[in-house]
């Protein structure tokens, strides 16, 4: 594997670990400068949409990252921005990923996607495992008990996929 390829299996582990993928500047990550290198992929996606050369951006590349809901522009005092190679990409809404998640258990006869599992394009196993630490949360008291993140109807729609 080349060191791009390390490099992005690390930024995948970092978002299953951390559930987001945009490390600060500097942040290392398992003795790896993580933040630097998602910098310059910014950077390389800016060469491409210049029209610069495309190789240190390729379009698997681009794919890939898009693939992890990788943000590509730090927007300075308004945080982040996710953009791809035509437009502003927005998260998908929770009912969209469940709808995504019950087609997945209609195929896969399963709840339990692998981190970073893509589904139709779309990181269903980040988003499974964000729901179900969301779960937790709620369990413990740590979400209120009418947290949009997991509110009882959303539980029960979960509960009742399989």
């Amino acid at each position: 594997a080349t060191k791009w390829d390390r490099m992005f299996q690390l930024l995948k582990d970092y978002g299953a670990e951390h559930y987001h993928v945009s490390p600060q500047r500097k942040e290392t990550y398992r003795g790896e400068n993580l933040g630097n290198w998602v910098h310059g992929q910014r950077c390389n996606y800016k060469v491409r949409q210049k029209g610069g050369t495309s190789y240190m951006m390729s379009d698997k590349r681009l794919a890939l990252l898009n693939g992890i809901d990788f943000i590509w522009e730090v927007i300075k005092g308004r945080g982040l921005k996710r953009t791809s190679s035509a437009s502003v990409c927005k998260r998908p809404s929770w009912e969209f990923m469940y709808q995504l998640l019950k087609e997945y258990f209609a195929q896969h006869n399963h709840l339990c996607p692998i981190r970073g599992e893509l589904y139709k394009g779309h990181n269903i196993g980040f988003w499974v495992d964000k729901q179900r630490c969301n779960c937790r949360k709620r369990l413990k008291g740590q979400l209120g008990l009418s947290s949009v993140q997991m509110s009882d109807q959303r539980i029960d729609l979960l509960n009742d996929i399989g």
